[in-house]
């Protein structure tokens, strides 16, 4: 934390991970009549293999406050969620190591926001908008063949949008909220 000024302050941090995680993959039991129409990997026969993934994740935030009631943000974030073991259910012959494992996920966005109190600080308004690219996007998937719902990586994905609020206290037994996002 860096108070650049008496109404400007910027905060940077990072958060590191490390994961290790181990699959193990195999059919216990295959019908010997279904094995060669669907090509499955024999009965027993184990695929195995460990992965280490690991990121580190920064964050950036500038937080200006003009006054004791409005405070303006802009926030720069990295962040990650780990690569782990898919399910196959019914592992296919044509099945390799490579295969057990869906990849890390990585969201990279900026947020710019306000924050105010107003009329005695009985009306508080709430504002940002925001832009967040993924990569490697993390997809819950059913494969109708196999009855098997299976995370897979996608490409990449995109989300952006604005949120809008206000919570107003009238007397001690009213008070009004509302908010809008898009």
């Amino acid at each position: 934390r860096w108070d650049i000024t008496d109404q400007l302050r910027l905060d940077a941090g990072a958060r590191y991970s490390r994961d290790e995680v181990t699959a193990l993959a195999l059919n216990t039991y295959v019908n010997p009549v279904v094995t060669p129409m669907l090509a499955l990997l024999p009965a027993g026969v184990q695929l195995a293999d460990t992965r280490k993934f690991s990121d580190t994740s920064p964050q950036v935030t500038l937080t200006w406050t003009p006054n004791d009631d409005v405070l303006l943000f802009g926030t720069w974030r990295n962040g990650y969620k780990s690569g782990n073991p898919t399910d196959f259910g019914i592992i296919p012959a044509s099945s390799v190591t490579d295969d057990l494992f869906y990849r890390p996920e990585e969201i990279e966005g900026f947020e710019i926001g306000v924050k105010a109190l107003l009329l005695d600080s009985s009306l508080r308004l709430t504002g940002a908008i925001f832009s967040y690219d993924y990569s490697d996007l993390q997809i819950s998937n059913f494969d109708q063949r196999t009855n098997i719902n299976q995370t897979l990586n996608a490409g990449g994905m995109r989300t952006e949008g604005f949120e809008i609020g206000a919570d107003y206290v009238a007397t001690d037994a009213l008070s009004v909220n509302i908010g809008i996002a898009y």
